[in-house]
């Protein structure tokens, strides 16, 4: 009787090493191309983003600012008037904006409110490419829109830190998405 409960533990334990194996080599692997149903709103909002650089991407290259930049907590203001604030951002993204690559001029405005800006990390397999959304706050308007946009380093490769890549980095692609509701 013993040997036969021993035997069912090990049968046991060695199915749910297994099963934990699998399940870890599924959280690293990269999503291929999203397509419906859809299990959540995240992964109904990276299905967009996925078509929108499928369907409307046009590769261009955008100025840096280049004038003065002055940075703090949960702004960036360039310039005397055009300013960049924070809302819910990862301090590590505003590297993207201290280098002058993504700037108010950009979009014609003199202020922008930014929040939610994530890496879109599923929509590159290239190291010099790196895809990003955001949420742009606009005076008068309710909700936020969406925005995508790719940076580019051509002399980026799989080594490349956040901050090196952020020196050579371009902005190549900026396309305003979906309003959030």
């Amino acid at each position: 009787m013993r040997l036969i409960v021993i035997l069912l533990i090990i049968t046991f334990s060695i199915t749910s090493c297994q099963s934990q194996i699998g399940s870890e080599q599924k959280k690293t692997e990269k999503k291929l191309e999203l397509k419906p149903p859809f299990s959540n709103q995240g992964e109904q909002e990276d299905y967009w983003a996925q078509e929108l650089f499928k369907k409307e991407y046009d590769k261009k290259y955008y100025p840096k600012f280049l004038g003065k930049i002055i940075t703090s907590e949960s702004k960036i203001r360039f310039g005397k008037f055009k300013y960049i604030e924070f809302l819910d951002t990862n301090s590590k993204y505003q590297l993207i904006f201290e280098k002058g690559i993504l700037h108010p001029e950009i979009f014609n405005t003199l202020t922008l409110k930014i929040g939610s800006l994530d890496e879109l990390e599923f929509l590159s397999n290239n190291p010099q490419v790196k895809r990003f959304k955001f949420w742009l706050y606009q005076p008068n308007m309710m909700n936020p829109q969406v925005y995508l946009f790719e940076l580019t380093n051509d002399e980026a490769n799989e080594n490349t830190t956040w901050n090196s890549f952020m020196e050579n980095a371009k902005l190549t692609f900026v396309k305003n998405g979906w309003i959030v509701i």
